[in-house]
């Protein structure tokens, strides 16, 4: 069976993520309870997502290329969106749908950081990395749980 690319795997998740906010967007204004639940979705998965690329991707590619520029530059970016996610997650705990401001942001450092993995990142992890060492890295991401903190 062959191993999926982790540009494709990854960019989709990003798009799934990128739904839930869609969707947490969506509804605030007329229905908070319902947009509190696609927050809930979007910070848990988003959440998974960074951990899948600290301790998965990003020493996988170091190791690789010797290089850590690229994914020094991702961390401080993660360290960005868990500020701008942490905001946002305060004004949806208190209820409180003027959080425009807090979206906008998390949206802009979201859509650079994706750009930057999406076009850099992951493929060349996926030309530097072989099938075997690509399905190693897919079980190492499966046994991260959704939720986790």
């Amino acid at each position: 069976m062959t191993v999926p690319s982790l540009n494709e795997f990854l960019t989709e998740d990003h798009n799934r993520l990128d739904e839930f906010l869609e969707r947490f967007q969506e509804r605030k204004a007329g229905n908070f309870v319902e947009a509190a639940e696609f927050w809930t979705r979007f910070a848990s998965a988003l959440k998974r997502h960074l951990i899948w690329e600290e301790t998965i991707l990003f020493p996988l590619f170091e190791q690789k290329t010797g290089q850590s520029g690229l994914t020094d530059t991702l961390r401080a970016e993660h360290e960005e969106i868990r500020e701008w996610l942490t905001a946002l997650g305060e004004k949806v705990q208190q209820n409180d749908s003027d959080n425009d401001h807090e979206v906008e942001m998390l949206v802009n450092e979201l859509g650079g950081h994706n750009a930057r993995e999406e076009y850099a990142l992951y493929p060349q992890l996926d030309k530097l990395l072989s099938e075997a060492e690509r399905r190693t890295a897919f079980e190492a991401m499966s046994a991260v749980p959704e939720g986790t903190p």
